[in-house]
């Protein structure tokens, strides 16, 4: 999980070993229904994605 504020056209530098198979852009209410569906589950991305949210400035309310 990668969060950005802004997304540049940059070229990808991959780590020896990395597979990223898609980038794509989510707002914060597709994310919401992608918690709300169980397509996001592990408790990682969950607490990474909750303190990210929070810390827009108006806050981490999406539903």
């Amino acid at each position: 999980m990668f969060i950005s504020c802004s997304r540049p056209d940059t070229q990808e530098q991959l780590d020896i070993g990395e597979l990223i198979y898609e980038v794509r852009p989510f707002s914060a209410l597709e994310i919401a229904e992608m918690i709300r569906n169980g397509e996001i589950c592990d408790a990682k991305t969950l607490i990474g994605l909750f303190y990210a949210l929070s810390r827009r400035p108006q806050g981490a309310k999406i539903w």
